[in-house]
């Protein structure tokens, strides 16, 4: 029956091979490929999450340290409500918010040795109005109200003295206690 010719004999392929292991297992493969689809689409996930966050830690360092730079400049020209403001925006940035916590403790201080010298200037000149104006912007830089309040009276008051008896000065005087206060 093979009429004298030689048996060409060789190993299965490997294509053969897997058709028929697929065959004998349907149910482990079909679980394994499952398996391995999900594996990819969860790293995929993964990678895209980790790509997100990488971006915005770097848009927040980016904004805490413009924030923090915006507050150097405006201390730089002496405007010490932005500086202040700025630095107290990013005291809790895990990127800038000890450097932060210094300026502002430095500020703050600035603030006080300005508070000092503008009460050294009233002590010696207790009609001049600006320097109770520029104590109280200090004081409010430094949030106390009380003391702003009354240095900002003393100031209308040096400028426009109050007639307790007329109730339009008290209502001015109000008025402008209620501005001050909000």
């Amino acid at each position: 029956h093979l009429k004298d010719e030689p048996v060409l004999a060789r190993a299965p392929s490997t294509i053969y091979s897997l058709r028929k292991f697929l065959r004998r297992h349907r149910s482990s493969a079909a679980a394994i490929l499952l398996a391995s689809v999900f594996a990819v689409i969860l790293l995929a996930v993964f990678l895209r999450w980790n790509y997100k966050q990488r971006l915005w830690e770097a848009e927040t360092f980016l904004k805490d340290k413009t924030t923090l730079s915006r507050a150097i400049n405006s201390l730089f020209y002496r405007n010490f409500g932005a500086a202040l403001a700025d630095v107290e925006s990013v005291l809790d940035s895990k990127y800038v918010g000890s450097e932060a916590r210094r300026r502002r403790d430095e500020i703050l201080a600035m603030i006080r040795r300005r508070v000092r010298s503008c009460t050294e200037q009233i002590e010696a000149n207790p009609e001049d109005a600006q320097n109770y104006l520029l104590r109280a912007q200090h004081y409010y830089c430094l949030r106390e109200t009380e003391n702003m309040i009354a240095d900002m009276l003393e100031y209308v008051n040096i400028l426009n003295p109050l007639d307790e008896t007329n109730p339009h000065d008290l209502r001015f005087r109000d008025f402008l206690i209620g501005l001050w206060q909000s």
